[in-house]
């Protein structure tokens, strides 16, 4: 008989990576090697990595897995991997995020693919969650991208901030994540770094288990549990292709994901 859910698994918990992020001759990642552990992919389009042979190579790769495919929009800002802020008004924002939706759009297209969501990322989805005005331009340029039936593609972000509660107001579906591979500080936000640290699997196993049953993980400073702040959006895991080791990181997390899915939904 299956346990009752927490109020963040009314539906099963996905697993999603960022991906795509190679540029020309510079390699970023094995995306074919963690494309079996995953329920879904957000796919850089060219402002922080990614170009256009590899945008076309990895939603191949997706569709050739059956892996769902969402954009993963930036700043531009190829030298910092789309890690450091770059000020910008409110339109020329959301005109910055349709560019690169409507790049990716135009593969997906090509290939008969819908587009899944779209997942903002490093400083663009940092802003977001605080700065209202930013997120709204981001949100308005993602709803006009739609699904099947009409509705916006959805959102994914962090829980209880600005993006959540833009896109309530906007009509956009959301769906909250926690960042498998990164740490997190007091407050029970990602600590966001330029480059991902290694990660040791079993330590990893424990600390995503008590995350998806109690809705808390151990901070970096004080190593005490914190909360995450989950709320009963839909909830996805998410893992980075830049990680050291990121294919047995996303097959962990998987098994993770499998074994709490099985426990509320078998």
């Amino acid at each position: 008989m299956a346990k009752a859910s927490p109020r963040w698994a009314s539906i099963p918990v996905g697993i999603h990576c960022d991906m795509g992020e190679a540029f020309g001759n510079w390699k970023m990642g094995d995306d074919e090697a963690i494309m079996p552990h995953i329920t879904a992919c957000s796919i850089a389009c060219g402002f922080h990595a990614g170009d256009p042979l590899v945008m076309y190579k990895t939603v191949k790769a997706a569709k050739r897995h059956n892996v769902r495919v969402g954009a993963h929009p930036s700043f531009l800002d190829l030298q910092g991997f789309g890690r450091r802020e770059v000020k910008m008004d409110a339109l020329e924002c959301e005109k910055m995020v349709i560019y690169q939706i409507g790049a990716l759009k135009a593969f997906l297209d090509i290939e008969g693919v819908p587009l899944s969501h779209v997942s903002p990322h490093g400083a663009l989805y940092g802003v977001m969650c605080k700065d209202h005005v930013i997120c709204e331009a981001v949100c308005r340029a993602a709803r006009h991208f739609v699904q099947s039936d009409g509705t916006p593609v959805p959102m994914i972000g962090a829980a209880n901030t600005h993006m959540e509660t833009t896109c309530a107001a906007m009509g956009i579906p959301f769906i909250q994540e926690i960042i498998a591979d990164l740490e997190y500080d007091e407050n029970g936000d990602c600590i966001i770094s330029r480059e991902h640290d290694a990660v040791e699997p079993q330590a990893l196993r424990a600390r995503l288990a008590h995350a998806l049953r109690n809705g808390s993980i151990q901070s970096r400073q004080s190593k005490q549990m914190v909360d995450l702040k989950l709320s009963t959006a839909p909830l996805s895991l998410c893992v980075h292709s830049d990680t050291p080791g990121a294919s047995q990181v996303a097959k962990v997390t998987r098994s993770v994901v499998d074994e709490f899915n099985n426990e509320c939904f078998s």
